[in-house]
């Protein structure tokens, strides 16, 4: 009798790991950190009073925007993962 071989799973054919992920999370964190000091950097340089309704919204906005896209990156790289 020959041996069958077996059809390899979908994480089998990619390399992808558990370090994809946490990058990309990573990457959306820092951008909305970077929005919001270059915002208030802005504000404070020129003089103005501090607006926290427009770095929240300012920031809010960077990270939708990330997140639709960070999705859209891990369901092309992975997409047996939202499969389910």
């Amino acid at each position: 009798m020959q041996p069958t071989r077996e059809t390899p799973r979908p994480e089998q054919l990619r390399s992808y790991t558990a370090k994809v992920p946490r990058i990309f999370w990573l990457i959306w964190m820092v951008a909305i950190v970077a929005t919001a000091a270059y915002t208030w950097w802005a504000t404070f340089s020129s003089g103005m009073p501090l607006d926290t309704t427009q770095i929240v919204l300012r920031s809010a906005i960077v990270g939708l925007v990330g997140l639709i896209v960070i999705t859209r990156i891990e369901a092309r790289m992975a997409p047996w993962r939202f499969m389910r």
